[in-house]
C-alpha cells in the first residue's frame, strides 16, 4: 500500500433530493487527481483533519508534480492528469511513501516487532494509554491502515513541537493561520491552486528553498535519513518541507481479530489496523537565531510554508525579521485578518504578507478570470499541552477580492487591521463592564449616597484573560467573525474604485464599528439582565451599563440608550 493511490479520503458531494446531506463518497489520491471534476469537500469529524486532508493532497502533488513555472500549473489545473502523466510523476517516490512496506511514509524504516515488548530496552515513548499519541478515547480505538498517512500528516502540521512544521521547542500553543485558496466547483483544482510553482519559488523566496533533489538527499526523505544537525533557514526544498518532523513515529499495524473503531473517520475498521506508535524524537530543527527586545536571542524556526501568510518586524537592533501569522487565543482568526487578505509592505519591508499562493495566484493570468476562488482560513490555540485542539478552533470561508495594485493593497490591509485594532476596543470595553455588573474583582464603596465601583488593579493590568474575561471575548469574536465577509465586500468596492477609497473607508469604519457595538451590546444585555434582578448586583449592573454606553459615545458609535436610572456612577483606575 502507497499514500498514492492507498490513503482513502472521506468526501461528501452537495445536498441533493436524494441526499439532504450530501451523499458521503471515498476517493483516493489518484482518483481525485485523474478523474472528471467534482464538487466535493473533506467530510472528516473534526474540521483540522479536513484542513490537513487538503494540505497532504497539495503536499503530494508538490512532490510528485511540482510545477516549473506558474504556465505550466495553469496548463495542469486545466485539465486532469492522464494515468500516464500520474504514473510517471508518482513512480520515483512509491517505494518511500509506502503505508506498509519496508520503509513507510513519515516514519522510517518499519518496526521489527511490537513496541509494547522493548519499548523499555528502546528507551522510547510508545502509547498505549488514552490521551497519549492517539488521543483516543480508550484503547480499543485503533487507526486504519488506509488513513495513517493522513494522522501522520496531521501531527506534523498541527501538533508535534508547538504546532508549526520544524519547530524544535514549543514557544506558542498558537498554530499559524493558514490560508487555502479554494475552488468550490473542482476538488482537483483547489489541490492544484496550493501549489507553488519553482519559478514563484525562484523569484520570491529564492532564500527560502534549495532545489527540490538537492541538499544532501533531503528529499530521499527525512523521515528515512533526518539531518543530523540543524537545517539553516533556506536549505530545505519545498517539498521536503511539507513533510519535516522533529519526531518520528513508527506504527505498529496488526490484522484485527474484530472490528474497531477508527480515531480518524469514527468508523468501525477491520482488517489492518495501526494499533500503538512508537516515538522518537530527532531533535532537529532547522531556522536562525534572532535578537528580541529583551534577554537571549532565541530561535526563529521559519519554514515558508505555501499557505501561511507572514509579517515582517524589526528586532531591537534594527534588523528585518520574519514571524508567521498566528490564531489568538481570544480574538482568533480576526487580530492577524489584515495580513490574511491584503499584502502590507513590498519585499522585505516591514508589514503583513499574504501567503505565497495568493501572491502567485495573482499571476495565473490565464485563468483568473474564470477561475473565482475562495479563501478558508484556518488555526487553533491548543489548550491541553499541545495533544488535542479542543476548545480553540477556528476555521473561516471568506470570499476573496483579488486587488493587483500593489500601493493600493497596502492601504486596504491598513483598514483591515484598522477594523480589528477598533473593534478590540469594544471588546476591551464590554470585558471590563461586565467585570463591572459581576462584581468581579471589583471595589465598591459609597460616597454622599452615590455608588462608587473601582476595578481591581490586577485586573486593569490586562494580564487576566482566564475564565469568563476570556469567554467573553471568545463570544465577541466569534459572533464579529459573521460579519468579516461583508467587511471584505466594503473593502472590494473601495478597491474597484480608488477614488472613492477616503469616502468608502469613512462609511466602512461607522458600519464596522455600529455592527461590533451591536454585537457586544447582545452580550452586555444578558449578563445586565441577569445581575440586575440581584439586589446585590443591582448598583453594580447599573453603573456598568451607563458606562458601556458612555465608552461607545466616546468611541463615535451611538445606539439607542435605555433610560438612565439614579445615582449610579463608576471610577476607573487611572
Amino acid at each position: 500500500m502507497n499514500v498514492f493511490e492507498h490513503q482513502s479520503f472521506l468526501l461528501r458531494r452537495p445536498p441533493d433530493p436524494n441526499h439532504p446531506l450530501g451523499e458521503r463518497v471515498r476517493r483516493t489520491y489518484r482518483e481525485l487527481m485523474t478523474g472528471p471534476d467534482e464538487e466535493l469537500s473533506f467530510d472528516y469529524p473534526l474540521e483540522h483533519l479536513n484542513v490537513a486532508a487538503l494540505g497532504l493532497c497539495a503536499a503530494l502533488t508538490q512532490t510528485a508534480f511540482e510545477p516549473a513555472t506558474t504556465k505550466e500549473l495553469e496548463s495542469r489545473i486545466a485539465r486532469p492528469l492522464t494515468p500516464q502523466e500520474f504514473e510517471a510523476g508518482v513512480a520515483p517516490f512509491r517505494e518511500h511513501f509506502s503505508i506498509d512496506g519496508e520503509v513507510r511514509f513519515m516514519q522510517g524504516r518499519k518496526l521489527e516487532s511490537d513496541p509494547a515488548k522493548n519499548a523499555a530496552l528502546l528507551q522510547d515513548k510508545v502509547s498505549l494509554t488514552v490521551s497519549d499519541f492517539m488521543n483516543r478515547p480508550d484503547n480499543n480505538w485503533v487507526v486504519a491502515a488506509d488513513q495513517i498517512p493522513l494522522l501522520l500528516f496531521a501531527r506534523g502540521t498541527f501538533y508535534e513541537k508547538s504546532a508549526g512544521r520544524g519547530y524544535l521547542a514549543g514557544t506558542s500553543g498558537d498554530l499559524e493561520v493558514r490560508t487555502f485558496l479554494t475552488h468550490p466547483p473542482s476538488l482537483r483544482k483547489t489541490i492544484w491552486l496550493n501549489v507553488l510553482a519553482c519559478d514563484e519559488q525562484d523569484e520570491f523566496y529564492e532564500s527560502d528553498f534549495t532545489p527540490a533533489g538537492l541538499d544532501e538527499g533531503y528529499d530521499e526523505w527525512m523521515w528515512v535519513m533526518p539531518p543530523k544537525e540543524d537545517v539553516p533557514q533556506g536549505k530545505i526544498s519545498l517539498r521536503s518541507g511539507l513533510f519535516w518532523l522533529v519526531a518520528t513515529n513508527a506504527v505498529w499495524i496488526e490484522e484485527l481479530e474484530k472490528p474497531r473503531p477508527c480515531i480518524v473517520t469514527g468508523e468501525p475498521v477491520t482488517g489492518l489496523a495501526g494499533v500503538r506508535v512508537l516515538t522518537k524524537s530527532t531533535g532537529i530543527g532547522y531556522g536562525v537565531y534572532v535578537p528580541r527586545a529583551k534577554g537571549p536571542d532565541v530561535r526563529l524556526s521559519f519554514f515558508r510554508h505555501p499557505n501561511g501568510p507572514y509579517a515582517v518586524r524589526k528586532n531591537k537592533e534594527g534588523g528585518l525579521f520574519e514571524q508567521h501569522l498566528t490564531v489568538d487565543e481570544v480574538s482568533g482568526l480576526l487580530g492577524n485578518m489584515g495580513g490574511l487578505f491584503f499584502s502590507g509592505g513590498g519585499g522585505h519591508t516591514e508589514g503583513y504578507h499574504i501567503a505565497p499562493v495568493l501572491r502567485q495566484y495573482h499571476r495565473l493570468s490565464a485563468i483568473k478570470e474564470r477561475l473565482p476562488i475562495n479563501l478558508h482560513c484556518f488555526g487553533f490555540h491548543m489548550l491541553s499541552s499541545k495533544k488535542n485542539i479542543h476548545g480553540g478552533c477556528e476555521s473561516e470561508r471568506f470570499r476573496y477580492p483579488m486587488i493587483e495594485d500593489t500601493s493600493m493593497m497596502s492601504d486596504l490591509q491598513g483598514m483591515m487591521s484598522g477594523a480589528a485594532t477598533q473593534a478590540e476596543e469594544v471588546r476591551k470595553l464590554l470585558t471590563r463592564t461586565i467585570q463591572i455588573c459581576m462584581m468581579v474583582e471589583v471595589d465598591a464603596s459609597e460616597n454622599e449616597g452615590r455608588f462608587q465601583f473601582k476595578q481591581s488593579a490586577n485586573l486593569q493590568n490586562g494580564s487576566d484573560y482566564k475564565g469568563f474575561v476570556r469567554d467573553i471575548g471568545r463570544e465577541y469574536w466569534s459572533g464579529l467573525s459573521s460579519k468579516v465577509g461583508e467587511l471584505l465586500e466594503r473593502i472590494g468596492v473601495a478597491a474597484s474604485d480608488f477614488s472613492q477609497m477616503e469616502e468608502v473607508e469613512e462609511s466602512t469604519k461607522s458600519w464596522w464599528m455600529r455592527e461590533a457595538a451591536i454585537i457586544a451590546k447582545g452580550i452586555f444585555d444578558r449578563y445586565f439582565d441577569d445581575y440586575s434582578q440581584s439586589v446585590e448586583h443591582l448598583p453594580a449592573a447599573y453603573a456598568a451599563r451607563n458606562l458601556f454606553y458612555a465608552g461607545l459615545r466616546q468611541q463615535g458609535i451611538q445606539l439607542n440608550e435605555p433610560e438612565q436610572t439614579p445615582q449610579e456612577s463608576v471610577e476607573e483606575t487611572a
